[in-house]
């Protein structure tokens, strides 16, 4: 493990991975690109994204540049999913619904969490989000949020970015 892997390991909660398998499985996603990434990180907490993001900006002031590329479950086809760096991979422990309000019709969750998932959650309390994109079995609701998929309803009913009302965003510093 790098001195940069080892020290990020000591300060998350989350698990980091050097491992050459691992590495190979995070190089690529549904197209055809391939980037080998540095390492792969499954955070626990949004404070280990912060950590992860502070240390990356703090090395790139002093020119050693890591990329930080989130990941879900890896259905985009664009590369986007993909980097050179450092991925950030939400869904192995941050994939919960943390709050569900039926009477405001709102619902708080994490990244990681699985789009089929969320969708039968909401379905027992007569709820749903109306972008279904095509991949919805299979896509987490922060890579929908991200590419503001949209899908067979989103004609009547718009694309993800009409369904959001607020994000927690962890900027580059940190």
């Amino acid at each position: 493990m790098s001195k940069v892997a080892s020290y990020l390991q000591e300060h998350i909660q989350g698990r980091v991975s050097t491992n050459a398998a691992v590495l190979q499985a995070a190089s690529v996603d549904s197209g055809l690109l391939a980037i080998t990434p540095e390492m792969v990180i499954y955070p626990k907490l949004t404070s280990d994204i912060r950590k992860v993001a502070r240390f990356a900006w703090q090395l790139a002031e002093k020119g050693h540049v890591l990329p930080i590329t989130a990941r879900g479950s890896v259905t985009d086809t664009s590369g986007a999913a993909i980097g050179k760096g450092i991925i950030l991979n939400t869904t192995a422990h941050m994939g919960k619904i943390l709050e569900l309000d039926t009477k405001q019709r709102l619902v708080r969750v994490q990244p990681g969490l699985n789009f089929k998932s969320l969708q039968e959650t909401l379905h027992t309390h007569g709820l749903f989000v109306p972008a279904y994109p095509a991949n919805y079995k299979y896509s987490t609701i922060g890579g929908a949020i991200a590419n503001n998929a949209s899908g067979e309803k989103s004609f009547k009913y718009g694309s993800m970015n009409d369904w959001v009302e607020k994000l927690e965003v962890v900027l580059a510093n940190g």
